[in-house]
């Protein structure tokens, strides 16, 4: 006969359960990494660290030169290139940032100028009156005329200097700045006085640290410097 099988005989588990309405909200605490440290729970912290670096002087040594030329070689270079920038704005807003300089083509061959000239004489100072007439956006303008004298200076080891002839306006369109006498004004230039402007260089190797004084046929003129 085959043996009967027990019957295991399973109670129930009462459970009670709340309604939502009766749930309540237990929350949760946070964790501990979680919590601002206070400074006596820092301290073992710092003094460890503070006995490894002195434990490993030379590495520690090594460590801490080497942030040091490092952010100082950034600051160095940043400083540098901004020193550099600053010099080469001042140098482009002394030659003038909004300036146009309009030039006639430079000719080397002198028998391809001769031949140029016989066409045209080039930019003159009609031409110039002509652009100030039709183009009024133009703040302020000045014609320039360059010369080169083969004779001027006492010593003909002497590098010779370039003339301009220029208009009144030259001083503000040159951001030039006069720093002994003064520049020549609107009706010695209609006058075509013969009054003439220095600069530094040219100044210091005509008269050294004496004033700017020429003699001419009927007395003496004086000439002023700018810078």
């Amino acid at each position: 006969m085959a043996p009967e099988k027990r019957r295991e005989a399973t109670l129930p588990i009462p459970v009670s359960v709340r309604a939502p309405s009766e749930a309540r909200h237990i929350p949760m605490r946070p964790s501990s990494l979680a919590e601002p440290r206070s400074l006596q729970q820092w301290l073992p912290d710092v003094v460890f660290g503070f006995e490894n670096l002195a434990s490993h002087k030379l590495r520690s040594l090594l460590t801490m030169l080497g942030m040091i030329f490092g952010v100082a070689a950034v600051v160095a270079m940043l400083s540098i290139g901004a020193g550099a920038q600053q010099k080469v704005m001042a140098f482009i807003e002394q030659l003038g940032v909004r300036n146009l300089i309009v030039e006639a083509k430079e000719s080397h061959n002198w028998q391809e100028l001769q031949k140029v000239r016989k066409n045209s004489p080039g930019l003159t100072l009609s031409d110039y009156q002509i652009i100030r007439k039709n183009m009024p956006d133009i703040q302020d303008g000045t014609p320039r005329k360059r010369f080169v004298p083969g004779k001027l200076l006492p010593k003909p080891q002497q590098d010779s200097p370039i003339v301009y002839g220029v208009e009144p306006s030259y001083l503000a369109i040159g951001h030039l700045r006069v720093t002994e006498g003064r520049f020549f004004d609107a009706s010695e230039n209609a006058a075509a006085a013969p009054v003439c402007v220095l600069g530094a260089a040219a100044k210091d190797s005509l008269f050294g640290a004496a004033a700017a004084f020429v003699w001419r046929c009927g007395g003496g003129r004086r000439i002023h410097q700018t810078q």
